[in-house]
């Protein structure tokens, strides 16, 4: 993968009701972390939430990361990513 500029977006739909409850999780957010690869900071290309992303230095190698999310089970949720484009 290249240019892993990604932002998390999760909306929390409860099943009984239409209303929703969304959250951004990025590489900011509590519950993140790096499981593989060296990443680097940058805020150099434009589009993404928070202070800073993460990318992989153009690299060959396999680079991983998680997010541990607040949500509960027996929900029904819509998850959506969001990356920057490389320049």
């Amino acid at each position: 993968m290249k240019k892993l500029n990604y932002a998390l977006f999760i909306a929390l739909f409860a099943s009984s009701t239409a209303m929703a409850e969304s959250m951004i999780i990025d590489n900011e957010s509590s519950g993140f972390t790096t499981t593989s690869g060296n990443w680097l900071v940058s805020s150099f290309n434009e589009g993404f939430f928070g202070e800073s992303y993460l990318h992989d230095n153009n690299s060959d190698s396999f680079f991983e990361a998680q997010w541990e999310i607040p949500i509960t089970d027996g929900q029904n949720y819509e998850v959506f990513a969001r990356w920057s484009s490389a320049r």
